[in-house]
């Protein structure tokens, strides 16, 4: 899964498993990027500056941790603040080990 923000294109677009779904986002000059990104069993949805979203199903190929990555390229960027919380399934039957 791969969340990519192109301030040229004032694009955010979700890849995932050769499939890619993009939403528009114009930043003003100076603004950041704040992304909230939310993982529940095989949704995954990414919630930008308040104003843009995009959700995408995605399949992991075993249960149990999830890798995170974060990586940038070209200009200046730093990341402020990174925030994970676990929540809990619906149903027994979500349970991944």
């Amino acid at each position: 899964l791969e969340v990519r923000y192109d301030r040229v294109f004032r694009r955010l677009s979700v890849l995932a498993e050769n499939r890619a779904r993009e939403g528009h986002l114009a930043l003003p000059p100076g603004e950041p990027l704040d992304l909230r990104i939310f993982l529940d069993g095989s949704v995954v949805e990414i919630y930008a500056n308040g104003r843009a979203c995009v959700t995408e199903r995605i399949y992991r190929p075993r249960p149990g941790n999830i890798d995170i990555s974060l990586i940038a390229a070209g200009g200046r960027p730093r990341l402020e603040s990174l925030e994970m919380w676990e929540m809990q399934p619906i149903s027994p039957d979500r349970l991944t080990t």
